[in-house]
């Protein structure tokens, strides 16, 4: 179990500014060392690659859009692979169809994001 300097003001736990950064690094150091074990450095930046991990996208994730290019942005960090299938992949452009009645699936497919969505699915 960590411990970190603290004393007693009443009832309260008052905690020293440099112990507080003293067990943030040692936090951060721990967390380091767990996430090289299992994905490895990325070469000159000193963070991890989890390329390796793989993040499969529900249609929940993949519409509202805010959500999905958060998720997507994150994606091309190179912290994970992003994947999903052609059913989710239909799932989302249903819902948002639903949602939307000025769009329909024609303008929609020939969006940009859409296609970028399409082609990063899991089906071939």
């Amino acid at each position: 179990m960590r411990q970190i300097e603290f004393h007693k003001v009443g009832t309260h736990r008052r905690v020293p500014f440099k112990s507080a950064l003293a067990y943030k690094r040692q936090i951060d150091t721990e967390r380091k060392a767990a996430l090289a074990e299992l994905g490895g450095l990325r070469p000159g930046v000193g963070y991890l690659s989890m390329a390796a991990l793989i993040a499969f996208y529900d249609a929940k994730v993949l519409y509202p859009a805010e959500l999905r290019n958060f998720l997507m942005h994150l994606a091309l960090t190179g912290l994970f692979r992003a994947k999903w299938s052609a059913a989710v992949h239909e799932e989302w452009i249903s819902n948002l169809l639903k949602n939307r009645p000025d769009l329909t699936r024609d303008k929609l497919e020939g969006h940009s994001a859409a296609d970028w969505i399409k082609r990063r699915s899991t089906h071939s």
